[in-house]
């Protein structure tokens, strides 16, 4: 289970954006795995799989996800708000940069080569020219 920390601006936009469903289009393309937020309490949960209970109703079995397959899904939730952010969209029109810290190193190298496509992607074809990316080097890999 991850905690979100609640007291964040970026998370009182998120209610009514389809998040979840945002998120979800991205992670899938890296990973196995789905998540259910829960912004009463600011959790999100892991799950592979679906059992059927005894009245017949299909509940998850959640799970304790990888180092790598959380440090994903931090990703693409960083990614789908990064696309709200862009879009100009009024719960984050507040945003005047996207700050990208540590871009690759917590990522392996084939999941850091398509995040960064992604990302590579998202602000080439952002409508919203006055939002730029800055991105930290002191953590990504290179001699300090």
């Amino acid at each position: 289970m991850l905690k979100m920390n609640t007291d964040s601006r970026f998370f009182n936009g998120l209610a009514g954006l389809e998040i979840e469903n945002r998120i979800g289009l991205l992670l899938h393309r890296y990973a196995d795995f789905n998540f259910e937020i829960n912004d009463a309490n600011g959790s999100i949960l892991f799950w592979r799989e679906m059992v059927t209970n005894s009245d017949g109703t299909a509940e998850p079995v959640y799970i304790k996800v990888s180092r790598g397959e959380e440090n994903l899904f931090i990703w693409c939730f960083f990614l789908a708000i990064a696309q709200l952010a862009i879009d100009g969209l009024e719960a984050y029109d507040w945003v005047q940069y996207l700050y990208i810290d540590d871009p690759i190193s917590s990522l392996d190298e084939n999941n850091a080569i398509a995040v960064a496509a992604d990302l590579a992607r998202l602000l080439k074809d952002q409508d919203r020219p006055t939002l730029p990316a800055m991105e930290s080097e002191a953590k990504a890999g290179r001699p300090q």
